[in-house]
């Protein structure tokens, strides 16, 4: 009976962690946020679309 309940257990993981709710439901409990509009900004600069002026302008309209 204790055998086919890990089974079980194992069946509902390997269930989330493939169809990817089990990453969704991990990342939203305390990990760190991430800012889109920050990480594009940041994208933004590390290509040399914008300055550094540019880029802190924007991420003081950010905060």
């Amino acid at each position: 009976m204790g055998i086919l309940l890990i089974l079980g257990l194992v069946a509902v993981v390997v269930w989330f962690a493939r169809s990817g709710d089990l990453a969704r439901w991990v990342g939203q409990r305390g990990g760190p946020t991430v800012d889109p509009a920050l990480e594009t900004l940041r994208r933004r600069y590390a290509l040399g679309e914008i300055d550094a002026d540019e880029f802190a302008r924007r991420k003081a309209d950010l905060a």
